[in-house]
């Protein structure tokens, strides 16, 4: 007896353009892919499980937050002492095999937020805690935003990132990409605390901590900026001991070579400059 198949055609069309829509999956488009995927905060954290990310970073639980229509995921988690210097919220960006959620995800650095349960650091004293969230959100979105515009900043990140350099021959290539990151990734999260009533900077002393009120946006931004130029500096210290002096001849290069609204001609003589008129003001003995 005849038996009659029937086959489904798909119109050529519509694999062209799959094919179009998925050669084209950026950075960008493939967050915001999985950021709309049903249940993504629990299959985010089986997959950290199951890749050791949960144990590195001691999670304990995963929330998907909304930001104004723009959605990131809060991890709680135990406080690590070397994750950063002080923390009470932070910026994490981990490299994910996620292609079980989307196929162009095989090796995908996806951004999260982190908070401490317990949390003994000086910054959850003195700062609020959702101006914090929202200063680390804007990070996820300026760095969303960076890599669309210079795809390759994850390949640099692995070559060039402090926490992948080994090779003192890249000290060079590694401040400037440091440098830029900052310069990337602060200045909006640092103007959105403002905004928010985040004026004082706390600033430890020895074993006391004194308070500093800025005037103006640029002010607060300028010295939160030099802070972290000058941690970043020491840290490159510490990495290479036995550079001390060259580190800081190539620091100072980059920095005075590096173009920003927040940076002059002599940017390293203004980090130091800028310390010591901070400390005669909130009252510093020898300044």
């Amino acid at each position: 007896m005849f038996k009659l198949q029937i086959f489904y055609i798909i119109p050529l069309t519509k694999i062209i353009t799959f094919s179009i829509i998925h050669l084209y999956m950026t950075y960008r488009k493939i967050y915001d892919l999985l950021m709309n995927i049903e249940h993504i905060e629990e299959k985010i954290f089986k997959l950290m499980q199951e890749q050791g990310i949960k144990d590195k970073f001691k999670i304990k639980s995963i929330i998907k937050k909304d930001n104004n229509g723009f959605l990131y995921l809060l991890a709680t988690n135990e406080y690590i002492q070397d994750l950063n210097v002080d923390y009470a919220a932070s910026y994490l960006s981990c490299l994910m095999d996620l292609s079980t959620l989307c196929l162009e995800a095989k090796e995908f650095y996806f951004p999260f937020i982190c908070i401490p349960e317990n949390n003994p650091c000086i910054a959850s004293k003195y700062q609020n805690i959702k101006r914090l969230i929202a200063h680390e959100v804007c990070h996820i979105k300026d760095l969303l935003n960076y890599v669309e515009l210079h795809p390759n900043y994850y390949n640099n990140l692995q070559k060039y990132g402090f926490n992948m350099l080994n090779d003192f021959a890249d000290i060079e290539k590694s401040i400037q990409f440091e440098i830029e990151k900052v310069l990337v990734t602060e200045p909006n999260a640092l103007k959105t605390e403002y905004e928010m009533g985040q004026t004082v900077i706390p600033i430890p002393i020895l074993f006391f901590v004194k308070k500093y009120e800025c005037e103006t946006v640029h002010d607060f931004i300028k010295i939160q900026l030099f802070a972290y130029f000058n941690n970043l500096l020491e840290r490159y210290n510490n990495k290479f001991k036995n550079h001390e002096s060259e580190i800081d001849k190539i620091f100072e290069k980059v920095i005075n070579e590096t173009e920003s609204v927040y940076l002059g001609k002599n940017a390293f003589q203004d980090i130091i400059n800028i310390y010591k008129n901070l400390y005669k003001k909130i009252g510093v003995p020898g300044f």
